[in-house]
């Protein structure tokens, strides 16, 4: 899917500004799926206070562009100053909405708004991939795209979108 951002190259990938590195948005939506990740994929949610930090560091660092100076400790006191953000909260149940999606955790059969609106247009990007010729093998890729149509695209398109 493509997210018709400026935050990505095709020559040099990933280029999230400063603006997005302190987005509340953005901040909820990644802590999110990183405590996720850690948790579910990695099963480290026993793990120490020192490894968890370190985790999560080292996902900070492969997310954040190298030439902005954004530390760890930048984004925690961001992240202190914006929790109470109405659009900290909205990444972070858009996170939740897309892991359970992509893991299969979350029951299209869910009454939730947004797992309502993906089922109606799942079949339409199911097509999508295949016109494109894509060659995922997944039956759920329909409704796994339109969850992220309808979550976290529309916050990169407003915020993000080409000029």
């Amino acid at each position: 899917m493509a997210i018709g951002t400026d935050l990505i190259s095709l020559d040099q990938g990933f280029l999230p500004t400063r603006e997005f590195l302190y987005d509340p948005y953005v901040n909820g939506f990644f802590g999110t799926q990183i405590s996720l990740m850690k948790d579910f994929i990695h099963k480290g949610g026993g793990w120490s206070e020192l490894k968890s930090g370190e985790y999560f560091s080292t996902a900070l660092e492969a997310f954040r562009d190298p030439s902005h100076d954004f530390t760890l400790s930048q984004y925690l006191d961001n992240l202190e100053a914006i929790q109470s953000s109405d659009l900290f909260g909205i990444g972070k149940q858009h996170a939740e909405t897309v892991f359970g999606a992509m893991q299969g955790l979350l029951p299209q059969s869910d009454d939730d708004p947004i797992v309502v609106k993906a089922r109606k247009i799942a079949a339409s990007e199911k097509e999508l991939h295949e016109l494109r010729g894509s060659h995922l093998k997944d039956k759920d890729v329909g409704f796994k795209t339109a969850i992220l149509r309808l979550t976290i695209r529309p916050h990169l398109l407003a915020y993000y979108g080409k000029q």
